[in-house]
């Protein structure tokens, strides 16, 4: 049976799922990620309107030691991105490189429900 997780994200990303311009989320694999699992599903609120949401089902996830690594193994545009460095440089801005190395990385690929 599939669980239902509730995560949060900047109005941008938000808006490029709910609009099908992105379908790989990228996080650290921390303890709550390394919960899921294919199938589940996510909930994401919009911070900029926590009144809004959409619903996703994961369909896979890739995993890596770091998002400079992870990048290797992924289709760029999927992430919302066009380019592998602007890509690095943001998630970079939000993850640093100490918690990358203590928890690893994931992307997960979503589809909208």
């Amino acid at each position: 049976m599939a669980n239902t997780y509730y995560m949060h994200l900047q109005n941008k990303y938000f808006q490029q799922i709910k609009n099908g311009q992105k379908n790989l989320e990228l996080r650290l694999y921390d303890e709550k990620r390394r919960q899921l699992q294919c199938g589940d599903l996510i909930v994401w609120n919009n911070q900029k309107n926590n009144k809004e949401s959409i619903t996703t089902k994961i369909t896979d996830f890739y995993h890596a030691e770091n998002f400079f690594q992870l990048c290797r193994n992924i289709d760029i545009p999927q992430t919302g991105f066009n380019d592998k460095n602007e890509l690095i440089t943001a998630l970079d801005a939000i993850y640093p490189l100490e918690k990358q190395q203590k928890y690893g990385v994931v992307a997960i690929e979503l589809e909208l429900i």
